[in-house]
């Protein structure tokens, strides 16, 4: 699937039914959002906005230049990451959903082989 700027990404869904130029959604868990290397990409922006310490895990929302939507991740323990602060972020594949414009899930196909990573952010 290509996505902002050109960038793609493989998920693991049939996509058989559906057309070439389609509009769909990736969605992804925020337990499965991982810290990327720093210099993966140039291109973009990923902004810290909240971090939410909740003890035992933290809730951290970033915005981003490729979309209106928030990026939440959460992560267990304490973080020393606060508002303002830049990174990059991982969107390991045979995490991803694909949904239709409808909002309807795409069946999974094979999953746990390994695929490329959408990386978004850096410096």
């Amino acid at each position: 699937m290509k996505i902002h700027r050109g960038q793609e990404i493989v998920v693991s869904a049939d996509t058989r039914n559906a057309k070439v130029g389609d509009p769909a959604v990736i969605g992804i868990r925020p337990e499965h959002i991982q810290f990327g290397e720093k210099d993966a990409i140039k291109e973009g922006v990923v902004e810290q906005s909240v971090v939410e310490q909740l003890g035992n895990e933290c809730l951290m929302h970033f915005s981003t230049l490729q979309s209106n939507e928030p990026v939440v991740i959460r992560v267990e323990g304490q973080t020393t990451i606060k508002a303002g602060d830049k990174r990059c972020l991982e969107f390991p594949a045979d995490y991803c959903h694909l949904f239709d414009k409808d909002g309807k899930a795409y069946p999974r196909s094979v999953v746990g082989e390994t695929k490329p990573s959408l990386v978004v952010g850096g410096d």
